[in-house]
């Protein structure tokens, strides 16, 4: 179904999505709304309606060009702080976790407080990061020990959370014996 069809373009695909559903009921919306669709369009509807809300995600992808989030040059993100931009080396990050539009980027023992959203973030990040919680996104080479429901890194003590729609995802990464 077209859930299912979001949770497999958020975990594999990264790419913006519509609902376009016949459903308005407040079940199906809650449910959408875990999935960050970047639009809800009801039928019947018109073309124009769909033209709009592509267009509304054209210019939103564009603004994230300008987001606090720079370019990858090479194995690095830059980011502004004030008015200097701060690098962080890719392959040092650890794990991210969001809080709305702001994100805590760990890498190594510093912590890089941006605001981006997780989305525009993972467009930015190499493979080997995936989002293991709606709110998180771990980078695989550091993974030590995984459970049902959290899952621990290289170096870090926190137990960072596991989401339902990521178990598949992380186990299916994983070379197990």
């Amino acid at each position: 179904d077209g859930f299912e069809i979001a949770k497999y373009i958020n975990e594999n695909l990264q790419i913006p999505f519509i609902f376009l559903t016949s459903f308005a009921d407040k079940d199906t919306l809650r449910k959408a709304k875990f999935l960050n669709p970047w639009g809800y369009i009801v039928k019947p509807c018109k073309a124009a309606d769909l033209q709009a809300a592509i267009e509304l995600i054209e210019v939103h992808e564009n603004s994230q060009e300008d987001s606090e989030i720079a370019k990858k040059v090479d194995d690095a993100l830059f980011y502004r702080d004030q008015n200097v931009l701060k690098k962080i080396n890719i392959s040092d990050i650890s794990y991210v976790k969001a809080f709305g539009n702001y994100l805590e980027i760990y890498e190594n023992d510093f912590k890089h407080l941006v605001r981006s959203t997780l989305q525009s973030l993972l467009s930015k990040l190499p493979n080997n990061f995936i989002r293991s919680h709606r709110s998180y996104i771990v980078n695989v080479n550091q993974i030590r020990e995984v459970n049902s429901t959290y899952l621990l890194l290289d170096g870090i003590n926190d137990e960072l959370p596991i989401g339902k729609n990521c178990k598949d995802l992380i186990t299916n990464i994983l070379n197990i014996l």
